[in-house]
């Protein structure tokens, strides 16, 4: 079986198209929106009958430019991986010869911070995505990304992870970051990060600690693993992967059987061959969002022997 691994690499190519995108998305798409929000932010509820109804009229607005900022990153998100796909041919199209296998960086789904909240006081900090807008759209049918997988039947998507919360009146912000899996055509799994760090946007720069108070709890249930195209994938999130050294990462530790590929997708997790050695599958595919050893996308051996590396946005083979 022939893996081709089609990861996006957050460097300054990526980080620019991704900014692109979000700057475009506030002077064209979004900005009558924008306008009307920042219009109920400087009434401040004064002229509004109370602090509930001045919350719910902003966070309607808000919805709604979320979901055309949304539109417009999955679709540009889609173009550039169908534009890749489109150049495979003969037994790469092949099911029963090749598995493809895309993927985006940790942090990749946030909605655009228009007013700079927590700049200055948390680390990392990404505007959460609304909970109703990432189950009706980034996890549904209206995600091209899923056309993408049924366009291809012999992909499978890790789609990177999501900054999300609920919403309550009391406008308190429990944030979660969880993964998303398509392949066939449809949502093949979600799993939310377990182990939350420094860089996960709860650190308070002033005391240097993470606020454990805005991080969401409770979301994670079964396994990190998933079956697809008579392959087993087991995944982790970051800091999941590599969490006291001389442990396994998470996914081994949860999944108890033989697994032939670790997803590993995250933003500044760098892993040496002690830690490889500890996973159960063969084989890393890593998508990294920071880079921070110069690696923003990798496939490696259970040994550390790194495979290959990419310089571009482009196509990794491996046979196994």
């Amino acid at each position: 079986m022939k893996y081709i691994f089609l990861p996006f690499l957050n460097n300054s190519e990526g980080k620019n198209w991704r900014s692109s995108l979000e700057e475009s998305f506030k002077e064209n798409e979004g900005k009558s929106l924008t306008d009307e929000i920042n219009n109920i932010r400087q009434e401040n509820g004064l002229k509004l009958n109370n602090k509930e109804e001045y919350i719910e009229k902003l966070h309607a607005k808000k919805s709604a430019r979320q979901i055309i900022w949304l539109d417009k990153l999955a679709a540009e998100t889609e173009r550039v991986f169908r534009l890749e796909c489109e150049k495979l041919t003969g037994d790469k199209l092949d099911s029963k010869k090749t598995t493809v296998i895309a993927a985006l960086p940790e942090f990749f789904w946030y909605d655009i911070n228009d007013n700079d909240k927590h700049k200055t006081d948390i680390i990392n900090y990404h505007k959460p995505i609304y909970a109703a807008n990432l189950i009706n759209y980034l996890l549904g049918n209206k995600n091209p990304l899923v056309k993408l997988t049924a366009d291809y039947p012999n992909l499978i998507f890790f789609a990177g992870t999501a900054m999300w919360k609920y919403l309550d009146p009391e406008n308190k912000e429990d944030i979660y970051n969880t993964l998303m899996i398509f392949g066939g055509g449809k949502l093949l799994k979600v799993w939310t990060k377990v182990n939350i760090s420094t860089i996960d946007g709860f650190c308070d720069l002033s005391q240097s600690k993470v606020m454990k108070d805005k991080i969401g709890y409770g979301t994670t249930n079964g396994i990190p693993a998933v079956s697809f195209n008579g392959k087993t994938f087991v995944f982790d999130i970051c800091l999941d992967f590599s969490i006291e050294p001389g442990e396994s990462p998470l996914s081994s530790k949860l999944f108890s059987g033989n697994s032939d590929v670790n997803l590993l997708i995250s933003s500044g997790m760098p892993v040496d061959s002690a830690k490889l050695s500890l996973m159960s599958s063969p084989l890393l595919f890593r998508c990294d969002g920071n880079g921070s050893d110069n690696a923003y996308a990798e496939i490696r051996d259970k040994s550390g022997t790194v495979n290959i590396r990419p310089t571009s946005i482009g196509c990794l083979e491996i046979n196994m």
